[in-house]
């Protein structure tokens, strides 16, 4: 039976105020930097540039980095620029997308105060002349759970959800979410589409920390699913691509059924990892590449009697929330030799991360080759990449702390680092290994391999004892960390 929907939210809990401001001032699903402005997308320019609409920028002089990146990674973000309070309270800035990004069909921006760490993120499409009111198609993203029928969706690191009522008794059909689990440490954005395999999706929601840890959300489908006896539903963390998908008939006596599209249905759970030390340090060699068809690796010293997930994607991901490929058994550990699939999502890639993540561990080993027939980490290939990007085999990047002035600078002298690269430099809380900490600057290797440089501790890492640093390439799957006292 078909319906006439309107875009109307009802909420067992109020929604942000904000949330239902007029376009003009802040279009439904603006995001807002906890005690800091407001920002949206519009006027995508493919693999070129977009527009932020920024308003409510406060008072003095803070400063926030404008930062892109890839959905499905962790989000290692690239810096792109910065929005002052010169600009006033509303205002529009242009921002590049970076090349490393192009051809990325979805893609999240960041907003993160320089003083705090405070941060608002959102995705979106890739595609000229988006903006956050449109339709934009939702490639798969890492981890995501695709829902057997009558079973809740369980978002990886995440919250739990399920479709407790579809209501089509009166003028305007409702579908009613059921969320538990929510910590609120991260938001998510809702959007709803044809249940098919090219999901043209609309945001119909954004959860935030203004919710509790368990409620129920209502919404009716957008005007554009009018026509759809079927509808998906996704939940996307917008600060790292996690997900769940639902779909359901719409219909008096509705169902839940498969999702249509591909879903990555196992996953390990990250914080069991930091419970058990690492004994030993896998490594992996590329022996062979067949084109768009399978990649064989010599590993070296894998822990014994471990399972490790094996995950492939995009180059500069390290493999994080790629595509499963398989699972390996390690039986007595060492050194042995395996060959897995390419996946049909990455065929047609130049470059390619591989990744072997313990299931029960801390224990973990990436890689990277390049995708032509006969590459080997030995002979290596024609692959296009910059060449002074690959480090022979056993080389890896590597600095020591100089000096620390406690709560002010801390310096620094790395070697074997990959040469014509920038390095992207994290503070962090200790135990972090610099994951995801504040960046405080970058480091432009040039012709050398070997430097020297001084960053400045952020505010929000002052008076703690530890602090980690890390040195992320943004162009290779390199990265070396360490830590310091502060001290």
């Amino acid at each position: 039976m078909k319906r006439v929907f309107i875009l109307l939210f009802v909420l067992a809990l109020a929604f942000p105020a904000n949330a239902f401001a007029a376009p003009a001032i802040a279009p439904s699903y603006s995001v807002t930097v906890p005690g800091g402005p407001t920002f949206w997308v519009h006027d995508v320019v493919r693999d070129d540039s977009i527009v932020l609409q920024i308003t409510g920028y406060p008072k003095g002089d803070e400063r926030y980095e404008v930062q892109m990146g890839r959905i499905g990674d962790l989000f290692e973000p690239i810096g792109v620029g910065e929005l002052t309070g010169n600009d006033g309270a509303e205002f529009r800035k242009t921002f590049k997308i970076p090349a490393r990004l192009h051809g990325q069909n979805l893609l999240t921006i960041q907003v993160v105060s320089r003083e705090d760490g405070s941060r608002g993120y959102d995705i979106f499409a890739n595609e000229t002349g988006w903006n956050t009111n449109k339709l934009f198609t939702l490639s798969p993203v890492a981890q995501s759970s695709a829902q057997d029928a009558g079973s809740s969706v369980n978002i990886f690191q995440g919250p739990s959800f399920w479709v407790s009522n579809v209501d089509v008794s009166g003028s305007v059909t409702q579908v009613t979410l059921k969320v538990s689990n929510y910590d609120g440490l991260d938001k998510y954005r809702i959007v709803a589409g044809a249940n098919d395999s090219t999901f043209e999706a609309l945001p119909v929601g954004l959860l935030d920390d203004s919710y509790p840890r368990e409620f129920r959300l209502t919404f009716p489908m957008p005007t554009g699913l009018w026509d759809e006896d079927e509808i998906m539903i996704r939940m996307i963390n917008t600060h790292n691509g996690n997900s769940g998908t639902t779909a359901v008939t719409i219909e008096k006596d509705w169902k839940v059924i498969t999702p249509h599209g591909q879903y990555t249905t196992t996953y390990f759970d990250l914080a069991a990892q930091s419970k058990e030390p690492k004994t030993g340090a896998p490594s992996t060699k590329v022996l062979n590449v067949v084109k768009d068809t399978e990649v064989t690796l010599q590993l070296f010293n894998m822990a014994p009697e471990k399972e490790f997930l094996v995950t492939m994607g995009p180059i500069g991901t390290q493999g994080i929330g790629g595509f499963v490929v398989g699972t390996q058994t390690t039986g007595e550990g060492g050194s042995f030799i395996v060959t897995y699939p390419i996946p049909a999502q990455l065929q047609g890639e130049a470059l390619i991360s591989i990744r072997l993540q313990s299931t029960s561990s801390g224990h973990y080993a990436y890689d990277y080759f390049a995708n032509e027939d006969g590459y080997n980490a030995v002979t290596g290939g024609t692959s296009t990449t910059n060449p002074n990007w690959v480090l022979p085999a056993g080389t890896y990047p590597s600095f020591e702390i100089v000096s620390v002035v406690v709560d002010s600078k801390v310096s620094i002298t790395g070697v074997n680092f990959t040469k014509d690269d920038i390095y992207t430099v994290r503070l962090g809380l200790y135990g972090s290994e610099g994951v995801g900490g504040f960046i405080v600057g970058t480091i432009e290797t040039g012709d050398q391999s070997a430097f020297s440089a001084t960053f400045d501790i952020p505010e929000s890492l002052r008076g703690l004892d530890m602090i980690a640093i890390r040195l992320e390439s943004q162009n290779a799957d390199y990265y070396a960390f360490n830590f310091f006292y502060n001290r």
